[in-house]
């Protein structure tokens, strides 16, 4: 199916693309009673960043880094460039994961 011609239901219109060469499909391992705890903040912004130009597409202003896996089971709607709805949480990893535990790195949207 053509997005054009059959675009999925959702709530609200999806109007707006947005697309990464990076791997997207991922969850963040956190703990159900305080999540916060399992995040790291870091106020600094990388080296190249100003608020000359807040949305610069290599720079951003902080990060937050977080233990998460890719969900394998997780991909684009009907075989197209449209994401599918994430699965529900929490997710059954090892089943659904395609990758161990590792460290990513959160930016800002706009800012990656």
């Amino acid at each position: 199916a053509r997005y054009d011609q059959m675009p999925p239901t959702r709530p609200l219109a999806v109007d707006y693309e947005v697309s990464t060469s990076e791997t997207w499909n991922l969850m963040l391992h956190l703990d159900a009673h305080d999540p916060a705890s399992m995040l790291s903040f870091s106020p600094s912004p990388s080296q190249g960043w100003s608020s000359d130009m807040p949305f610069d597409t290599n720079e951003f202003p902080f990060s937050i880094t977080a233990q998460g896996s890719i969900i394998d089971s997780w991909g684009y709607w009907q075989r197209s460039e449209i994401i599918a709805e994430p699965p529900p949480s929490p997710v059954n990893c090892p089943d659904s994961c395609g990758s161990l535990p590792s460290n990513i790195t959160l930016v800002p949207f706009g800012g990656t």
